[in-house]
């Protein structure tokens, strides 16, 4: 992975982990969320995708130039969820991907102004 990445233990482990994409929007699917890229720092293996749900923050603001800052204890938890669901990162194969459900009242009501 390239430079712009961050560590992240768990369990014992080390993961580096950095963006793989930001909110974008997909004609297909409607506005994708912020991705991160996963890998073991320690071994090769099968990375992890961690896909997070889009969320509009304002309706003043373009949304994709909208990017939710992480922290590396919340990407410490979802490395944890994605051990719970089954990611493997000693295994071989193509990327586990790992979709976080949208909270609840996710909706644009949120946004607009009372």
């Amino acid at each position: 992975m390239r430079t712009d990445s961050a560590i992240a233990k768990v369990g014992g482990a080390s993961f580096r982990f950095k963006v793989h994409r930001e909110p974008q929007w997909c004609g297909s699917d409607g506005w994708k969320g912020l991705a991160l890229a996963v890998e073991a720092v320690d071994k090769a293996g099968r990375n992890l995708i961690v896909e997070l749900p889009f969320e509009h923050f304002s309706h003043r603001s373009t949304p994709h130039r909208q990017r939710p800052s992480i922290s590396v204890a919340e990407v410490e938890g979802y490395i944890r969820e994605a051990l719970e669901a089954g990611w493997d990162p000693e295994s071989r194969g193509k990327p586990f991907v790992y979709e976080l459900p949208a909270p609840p009242n996710t909706s644009l009501e949120r946004t607009r102004d009372r």
